[in-house]
């Protein structure tokens, strides 16, 4: 299947590291029964864009990006990679290459930040549920829910299975791509949350805990949504880590 994707290899002419790029992309490629062919730029040739000369070598790119989240850099230098086991790596690892290829540009941590955190909204409406009507007006409240056909979730033996079900959905929600994230900082952040939710909403009955929750739970999504910082693919000035031999066919289109 062919792709519509831009995808692009830069690396020097004597980085004895980009024939490993170079494999892991095709590898990447086929892997995805897309049809392995790419730009590739040797940064030192004549003709080579402004910006592929400003990142390190290797680097892939996909539509512009760098699979790695890094920005360019003006510095020459070697590149290493965040490896699959917490180690440094001299090339983008397989799966860094393959989820960049699925997503169609590298934002795939920050696309799964926002969906995560949208699919967490049920469990913080259900809450805040009880806090929204004080004791006066609780028969407006139940008439209200009455009226959209959620009559039902004012009994408080729905109330508590439901409120357990969505937080549990929510912390599994958070927890999804966390790898590609923050961590599981917000999942974690997020199961006190809901304790503390449950615990002061329907053990104790104390709406300081209760609100504690809620105000934690929020702030598990937004961290979940931020931004993901930049974590691999550091550029590193390596003098004298170069040497091997010239590649052929710089900045052309490559098809192995």
């Amino acid at each position: 299947m062919a792709t519509s994707q831009r995808m692009e290899l830069i690396f020097d002419h004597d980085c004895p590291n980009a024939p490993i790029a170079r494999d892991r992309l095709g590898a990447a490629l086929a892997r995805l029964g897309q049809v392995p062919s790419w730009q590739e730029w040797e940064r030192s040739a004549a003709g080579t864009p402004g910006y592929a000369i400003r990142f390190g070598s290797p680097t892939v790119l996909v539509d512009g990006r760098d699979v790695a989240g890094q920005p360019p850099t003006d510095a020459p230098c070697c590149r290493l990679y965040r490896g699959a086991n917490g180690g440094r790596d001299v090339a983008p690892p397989a799966e860094l290459l393959h989820a960049a290829l699925v997503d169609a540009a590298p934002g795939r941590g920050n696309r799964d930040g926002w969906l995560g955190s949208l699919a967490a909204v049920p469990g913080i409406a259900a809450a805040m549920l009880p806090a929204v009507a004080c004791p006066a007006c609780w028969p407006t409240y139940v008439a209200a829910l009455g009226s959209l056909g959620l009559g039902t979730l004012a009994q408080r033996s729905v109330q508590l299975p439901l409120t357990a079900l969505l937080m549990v959905g929510a912390v599994v929600m958070l927890a999804w791509g966390a790898r590609h994230r923050h961590g599981y900082g917000p999942a974690l952040l997020a199961g006190l949350a809901g304790g503390l939710v449950l615990v002061g909403k329907f053990a104790l009955d104390i709406a300081a805990v209760h609100w504690t929750g809620s105000a934690l739970l929020i702030a598990s999504v937004v961290w979940n949504a931020w931004p993901v910082a930049v974590r691999d693919g550091a550029c590193c000035v390596v003098p004298g880590a170069k040497g091997g031999e010239a590649r052929p066919s710089p900045n052309a289109d490559v098809t192995p």
